[in-house]
């Protein structure tokens, strides 16, 4: 059955839905940014006690901020996708998770200032689940991607000469993360950049 093949989605669609999917935010980002260029506050709440804030800062410095993050998160993304990485189910889920954080943050804490009138007066209540959103997300993502095929039985040794009934033979392997030392640094890099957001409970998801 052609038509059933072609609604089957291929590892390779799975890897372009979840990079778009962290490419949105960004889109967002930019377009609220650019409608509400003529209308951004001076100041804006960007960490909150409960729910009133106790931290104020630039809208314009923390845009470029959650813009860097979305770009960085959204280029990894492509990366991986368009290499078909059998990392994709490490690397995906947190380029969705962090692109989704930082811009729906930036956007909500802008919304609450300007709905308030002053950045004092900001509440955030249950908003604060927006930017949570992107745990879901991430897990859902996790679980879309394909999972790669195991290699083992391909990559098992094999003996070019019979052992004696006195002898033995043992195989040693060495498992190296190519990936950990950058993952490392991405995450560190993704709890600052949330601490220097004010968000301090996003910084901890990261360390």
């Amino acid at each position: 059955d052609h038509k059933g093949d072609r609604n089957i989605m291929t590892p390779r669609r799975r890897l372009i839905t979840i990079a778009t999917l962290t490419a949105l935010p960004l889109l967002a980002l930019i377009l609220v940014r650019t409608a509400w260029a003529d209308s951004l506050p001076s100041s804006m709440a960007v960490h909150w006690s409960g729910s009133e804030p106790d931290r104020y800062g630039s809208p314009d410095t923390y845009f470029w901020i959650a813009l860097g993050v979305s770009l960085l998160a959204t280029a990894v993304a492509t990366v991986v996708a368009v290499r078909s990485s059998a990392d994709a189910p490490l690397w995906l889920p947190a380029t969705v998770m962090a692109s989704w954080t930082v811009a729906s943050t930036w956007i909500l804490s802008v919304a609450l200032t300007q709905n308030a009138g002053r950045p004092e007066d900001a509440r955030i209540g249950a908003w604060i689940l927006v930017p949570l959103l992107g745990i879901p997300l991430a897990a859902g993502a996790y679980k879309f991607l394909p999972r790669p095929e195991s290699s083992q039985e391909a990559e098992r040794p094999t003996l070019t000469t019979p052992l004696s009934s006195t002898e033995r033979a043992a195989w040693t392997g060495q498992v190296r993360g190519r990936w950990a030392g950058a993952l490392t640094l991405a995450m560190a890099l993704a709890a600052t950049v949330s601490g220097l957001m004010g968000a301090w409970w996003m910084a901890l998801l990261f360390t």
